[in-house]
């Protein structure tokens, strides 16, 4: 018996998709758990699978066409297998949806630039966020550790990047500031015993967030293997759902070049975000009043105030200044 495939929810926020390519043609065999197509979402690309066997009746959408959750794309079922009753039926159990409104005619010298799947994401998960959480920032002068040094005597892949340096110690300032690593649930807050770093990485129409499990129990070198591994995916557009998920704690970092200093947006549900600003040549005294030039970032840190106060972003931003300092190459 023919069986209708639609498109399945990625993951909580997901609304729609953008068809990237079929993985297998009409009339061709299929066995429950094969991959029929691949889908863009908003974080990621994703196979959709048949849970039907036989052969694909019908491919029902094309490539690069946007699809809402839920639309049948395929049907699956035995050769031959009249199947026009089955999606008539289908489409007769559906809520019609309201009649869209034409856009208005754009002015000359005006581009309209249609919204991907990722971009309205982007707009709808940053809006609420900054209507929901109430924002407040702490900022803290950094100086940077000697990177290159770090990984002197290190295999390539191990070799760690100025990012990978913020991330093992922010991991580890979490850690030592568990109420930042938590979020709010509307009648109680939820603190987690892991710290699961998200990392941004821009891409070409916006801005991908893998996740560093664990990071908080990884040594440097580790964390420099996987976040390369990640940040490759992330660039190649291959991200899969189990590198998206689960994160507690969120960096976004410009150094070495960008802005001396800037905020980020809390990723929610999460209650904090870490921005770092670029490495700059920065005055800073000694213990006995001697001032020097060294290389340094402004750190700031987002938190959401309902989950935590200032002095637990003042905590974190001492440790993770603790912990950049007593960082030391091998000798």
């Amino acid at each position: 018996m023919a069986v209708v495939i639609r498109i399945p929810a990625a993951d909580e926020t997901t609304e729609e998709v953008r068809i990237v390519g079929w993985l297998k043609q009409v009339g061709e065999a299929i066995a429950p758990g094969d991959a029929l197509l691949e889908v863009e979402t908003d974080k990621a690309v994703v196979e959709v699978e048949s849970f039907g066997a036989g052969v694909l009746l019908a491919a029902l959408a094309e490539v690069d066409d946007t699809v809402a959750v839920g639309t049948p794309v395929a049907v699956v079922g035995e050769a031959g297998e009249d199947f026009a009753a089955l999606l008539a039926e289908d489409a007769a159990g559906a809520p019609a949806g309201p009649a869209e409104a034409p856009a208005p005619p754009t002015p000359p010298g005006v581009e309209r630039v249609e919204l991907t799947a990722m971009r309205r994401s982007i707009a709808r998960v940053m809006s609420e966020s900054v209507a929901a959480a109430p924002h407040f920032h702490c900022f803290e002068t950094i100086p940077v550790p000697p990177v290159r040094a770090l990984g002197r005597d290190l295999p390539a892949e191990q070799q760690p990047t100025i990012n990978d340096v913020f991330v093992y110690a922010a991991a580890r300032a979490m850690a030592k500031t568990p109420e930042l690593n938590a979020c709010w649930c509307g009648d109680h807050i939820k603190r987690f015993a892991a710290v699961h770093v998200g990392i941004i990485v821009p891409v070409a129409d916006g801005l991908m967030i893998p996740v560093l499990r664990d990071a908080g129990d990884k040594e440097l070198p580790q964390i420099a293997v996987e976040t390369k591994a990640l940040l490759a995916k992330a660039r190649a557009g291959r991200l899969g759902p189990e590198d998206l998920r689960d994160g507690t704690f969120t960096i976004s970092n410009m150094a070495p070049a960008g802005p001396r200093a800037f905020t980020s947006t809390i990723n929610p549900p999460q209650a904090a975000i870490l921005a770092i600003g670029g490495v700059r040549m920065t005055p800073v005294a000694d213990i006995r009043g001697r001032v020097t030039a060294v290389p340094a970032v402004e750190a700031c840190l987002a938190c959401d105030h309902r989950v935590a106060d200032g002095m637990s972003a003042a905590r974190f931003l001492a440790q993770l200044k603790q912990i950049c300092a007593a960082l030391r190459p091998p000798q």
